[in-house]
């Protein structure tokens, strides 16, 4: 609404109103297609950024009403053996929600939260986010791309080295040792299971 005022806001509200008639009672999930609705809405659809920014609207909203579950500690990982490590599979938290943009999103979504104008030029490059809910607050973050793909191969139930290599086999940089440790700060992970169970 900030961001596009009140005339356009309610036009395009409408217009997405009109397109897609709520499916679920609960109106708190509603607009999940309203990304996609945006990026072909034509009176916005060069504002490249606006898609991204309701995709971390309704990540925020997923990440509040996400299950409670406890949030691994840095302390338990750092206790398994390497071998244990690698071998593990790193569950996320239910309240994980990470993205990926091509443009600024989530530095314009950030501003925006906080009610606050960007001072200086935006250099218009592509941007990854994380938000959690480590501690009944949902928190966001920059993460890069490597560590996009890190955590959607661990939701896939790879095990920690394999998700490790997935990345780089994407062409992806990772470096383990100063990404875990930064994930795991942000709440990111509920737990590690045993490879074998």
């Amino acid at each position: 609404h900030r961001l596009l005022g009140d005339d356009m806001f309610d036009a395009a509200a409408s217009a997405f109103v009109r397109a897609r008639l709520p499916r679920d009672g609960r109106l708190v999930r509603y607009g999940a297609g309203l990304p996609e609705f945006l990026a072909s809405f034509t009176p916005v659809v060069e504002l490249d950024y606006l898609p991204g920014i309701a995709e971390l609207d309704l990540a925020w909203i997923e990440s509040h009403l996400a299950a409670d579950a406890p949030v691994l500690a840095a302390a338990d990982v750092f206790a398994l053996t390497a071998e244990q490590l690698l071998h593990g599979r790193l569950v996320p938290h239910p309240s994980a929600r990470w993205l990926s943009f091509p443009v600024p999103a989530f530095t314009i979504w950030c501003h925006e939260r906080a009610e606050q104008r960007l001072e200086d030029a935006l250099t218009w490059r592509g941007e990854s986010a994380l938000l959690t809910r480590p501690k009944g607050a949902v928190v966001w973050r920059a993460i890069d791309a490597g560590e996009v793909r890190f955590l959607a191969a661990c939701a896939a139930g790879l095990s920690c080295d394999d998700a490790l290599e997935s990345v780089l086999d994407a062409g992806a940089g990772l470096d383990l040792a100063v990404s875990l440790p930064r994930l795991l700060q942000a709440g990111a992970f509920a737990r590690i299971d045993d490879d074998a169970s």
